[in-house]
C-alpha cells in the first residue's frame, strides 16, 4: 500500500548515554552475549520499524536487520543499537530496525526481522555523530568512540529536516541508509546514505542528515575482539537482481554485532540485510537489492562480523 509523503520523515532520537568505564578490574571479561530476535507483522503497510529489546539488566552490544519481501522496493532507514536510561526497564535497551517502500511503491507483503546481542556488562556506552544537514545527495558520518574505548556495535540512521521524534507513518523512502560499518582498528563508525537515483530523475530535494552510532567498550573486556569482512562485487539487472556475501568468525570466536557496506555509484540498490545467520553465532550474512524500475547496476557489497572469543 503506498501512501503519500509528508513531511517529517526523520531518525529516531538518539539517547547517548556516557556511563563512566572503570579502570580495568582483574581478569575483566564481558559475559557470554546473548541473542535476541523480533520479526515485525508482515502486511502492505508503507513504513514498519522492528525492535528487539534486550533483557531487563543487560544492554545491547550490536545487533542487525533484514527485510524480508518486496525485493527492491523497500528501503531501510535506520539500523542501529541503543540505550535509553530514562525509558522502562523492558525498554532500556536494544536494536531497531525501521525500513519504507520506496517512491513508486508496492502492494507486496513485507516485513522486518531484527536481532540484537546483549550482555550484562554496564561498562559501555552509545555514542553518535552527524553529517551536515542540507540537500546533498550522498553523505557520510563517522564517530570516534572515546579514548581507551573500542566499537563493539554499530549503526545509521536517516533524518528529515531537523525533526528529532520518530514520524515515521505516511512517508517513504526519499533517502536510504547504505552503510553501517566499523573502521579496521575499531576506533570509529561510519554510516553511509543516499537518495535514490536511476531513471527517477526527482530525488528528493530537501534538506536531510545521515547519524553513526556506535557502542563503544574497553578492549580488555572483550577478549580476542576483531573486525572481519568480506565483499562482493556483482554486475545487477532485472533478470538477475540481487546479490549478497558471509563472513564468519573465525575458530573459537562468535559474533557480537554486524555490519554492511554497499557502495553502488548509480544508486539502484537497496541495502536489504545485514545480520547473524547460523545458529553457532560465527557468521554475518549482508545482502542487496536492484530496485526493478531503475537501470543495471555493479554494486560492491561488504559484510562485516565484530567477533570475540568464545
Amino acid at each position: 500500500m503506498k501512501r503519500s509523503l509528508k513531511t517529517g520523515l526523520v531518525g529516531a532520537a538518539l539517547v547517548a548515554c556516557g556511563l563512566g568505564i572503570p579502570a580495568r578490574p582483574a581478569d575483566a571479561a564481558v559475559p557470554k552475549p546473548t541473542w535476541h530476535e523480533f520479526t515485525s507483522i508482515s502486511n502492505s503497510g508503507s513504513v514498519k520499524s522492528a525492535t528487539a529489546y534486550c533483557p531487563v539488566g543487560t544492554y545491547a552490544l550490536g545487533g542487525g536487520g533484514q527485510i524480508l519481501g518486496a525485493n527492491g522496493q523497500v528501503a531501510m532507514l535506520e539500523a542501529l543499537p541503543f540505550r535509553n536510561e530514562s525509558a522502562p526497564p523492558v525498554w532500556k535497551s536494544g536494536f531497531r530496525v525501521t525500513a519504507a517502500e520506496d517512491k513508486t511503491g508496492t502492494a507486496d507483503a513485507w516485513s522486518i526481522k531484527v536481532g540484537v546481542y546483549c550482555t550484562s556488562m554496564t561498562a559501555t556506552q552509545v555514542v553518535s555523530s552527524s553529517s551536515a544537514l542540507d540537500s546533498t545527495p550522498v553523505k557520510t558520518a563517522t564517530v570516534e568512540c572515546p579514548h581507551g574505548t573500542r566499537v563493539v556495535g554499530v549503526g545509521g540512521i536517516v533524518s528529515l529536516g531537523n525533526v528529532q521524534i520518530p514520524t515515521f507513518t505516511n512517508a517513504d523512502a526519499q533517502v536510504n541508509l547504505v552503510s553501517f560499518k566499523p573502521s579496521d582498528d575499531l576506533t570509529e563508525a561510519t554510516a553511509r546514505a543516499t537518495e535514490p537515483g536511476g531513471i527517477l530523475d526527482d530525488q528528493f530535494a530537501g534538506m536531510w542528515k545521515v547519524t553513526a552510532v556506535a557502542t563503544c567498550g574497553h578492549s580488555y573486556a572483550f577478549d580476542g575482539l576483531e573486525v572481519r569482512h568480506s565483499t562482493v562485487t556483482t554486475p545487477l539487472k532485472a533478470a538477475d537482481p540481487d546479490t549478497s556475501t558471509a563472513i564468519y568468525c573465525l575458530e573459537e570466536k562468535r559474533l557480537i554485532a554486524a555490519g554492511a557496506d554497499l557502495a553502488d555509484d548509480s544508486a539502484n540498490t537497496y541495502l536489504s540485510w545485514a545480520i547473524k545467520s547460523n545458529g553457532a553465532h560465527t557468521k554475518v550474512s549482508a545482502g542487496a537489492d536492484l530496485n526493478p524500475e531503475m537501470g543495471q547496476s555493479i554494486p560492491q557489497l561488504t559484510a562485516y562480523a565484530l567477533c570475540v572469543k568464545s
